[in-house]
């Protein structure tokens, strides 16, 4: 069916807008108006430094928006022999950022439509740091343990022969003396540590025995032997030969001897035969000898003990006092003329009144005793304890602890 207008729907003439003439040199001077105009200067000047802020601000937005922890760093994280905790996730290079490196990623404010990034300040309690846990498995590192003093010793053991350093180390003995080696070789720095140790991990003394006044011809030394300082073997011990011990090539083997007791790490060293003098002579000799051993030690390690065995009558000697940390003494009531026989009480007199004379600066006196029974141990054990000495009973043969 058609469709009927209706009078409104007529056409209608256009409307036209007057018409107005292109002026070009009207809109030029406007131009130049606006250009001279110091306020729209500086309007334009500042809508172009906020475009250009916006833009740098979206572009580096973008490139941070990034995920902080990134896949190549954390197979690296991975790959290391320890568990890493941290508060925050690891900051990637900031080497060229400025200030900006004094915080971590962690740390910046969410992103907004503000074209300035927001900075922001956190407070990390002292209790909360980065740290590394170490692997389950990791073994603690080794803490020297504390000195134990001379004075302080209450028991003592003496083993030359058949040295096991597991079974040494099993002792509860605040000191132990011992050969500086064994049939496989010299002891490890190690093994001497070890036998240092307690087994409730406190700490005990472990001496190295030298004899200064024989030489035994199974030593390192052996082949450096010389008539100037060697003399007759001791008949009671086999491969063992009387030394003039103030010959100076001698000493200089037992000042390399000491070195090599130093470096082995003993907590000192524990002379022997330093009676020799008795058969040889040249007592001042030996006080002058024991002196040098001394001093040498000392200049290397000041807390590195000397103890001397036997020779008491050297005792009286302030020199020789002043020289060792302790004085030990075999056969002291029972031996001297033979296994198992009762010294005389003269003897033992003399002995015990030497022997006070370093207790009474507070310097222990150690003693061995080899008795032939059990009654003869017994009444030696009380005798050493009456004086004040610190006692030992052993085999001769000083083959077991």
């Amino acid at each position: 069916m058609p469709l009927h207008r209706s009078p409104a729907h007529a056409r209608r003439p256009l409307l036209r807008a007057p018409f107005m003439p292109f002026r070009p040199q009207a809109m030029r001077a406007q131009a130049q108006a606006l250009r001279s105009n110091p306020s729209f200067r500086f309007a334009v000047m500042l809508a172009a430094s906020a475009l250009a802020g916006a833009i740098v601000t979206v572009v580096q937005w973008h490139d941070d928006s990034g995920s902080v922890l990134q896949p190549d760093r954390t197979a690296a994280l991975s790959d290391r022999p320890e568990t890493t905790v941290y508060r925050a996730a690891p900051a990637r290079d900031r080497s060229a950022r400025g200030w900006e490196s004094m915080e971590s990623e962690g740390e910046r404010g969410p992103p907004s439509n503000f074209p300035r990034r927001v900075k922001t300040v956190t407070f990390t309690p002292p209790g909360e740091v980065t740290a590394a846990i170490p692997p389950a498995d990791a073994v603690p590192r080794s803490t020297p343990l504390p000195a134990l003093g001379l004075p302080m010793v209450k028991s003592w053991r003496y083993q030359l022969q058949n040295i096991n350093p597991a079974e040494i180390a099993g002792s509860s003995s605040d000191l132990v003396v011992i050969d500086s080696s064994s049939d496989e070789g010299a002891f490890s720095k190690a093994q001497v540590e070890r036998m240092k140790q307690k087994p409730d991990g406190s700490r005990r003394i472990v001496l190295s025995y030298m004899s200064i006044g024989e030489a035994e011809n199974y030593r390192w030394y052996w082949s450096q032997r010389s008539s100037s300082w060697l003399g007759p073997e001791n008949r009671q011990w086999r491969g063992n030969y009387g030394v003039r011990f103030w010959d100076s090539a001698w000493q200089q083997i037992i000042f390399t001897y000491t070195d090599r007791i130093l470096a082995a790490g003993f907590d000192g060293v524990y002379l022997d035969k330093v009676d020799e003098y008795e058969t040889m002579g040249h007592r001042d000799e030996m006080v002058e000898f024991v002196s040098r051993i001394a001093a040498r030690a000392k200049a290397q390690r000041p807390d590195f003990l000397v103890v001397s065995q036997n020779g008491d009558p050297l005792l009286v000697d302030a020199k020789f006092r002043r020289a060792i940390d302790g004085f030990a003494r075999e056969d002291l009531f029972y031996g001297e003329d033979g296994e198992g026989k009762r010294n005389s009480n003269e003897d033992i007199r003399d002995a015990v009144r030497h022997l006070k004379m370093l207790a009474a600066e507070g310097k222990p006196v150690f003693v061995v005793e080899y008795p032939r029974n059990d009654a003869q141990a017994q009444t030696a054990r009380r005798e050493i304890s009456e004086q004040g000495f610190i006692g030992l009973i052993a085999k001769r043969s000083l083959g077991a602890l």
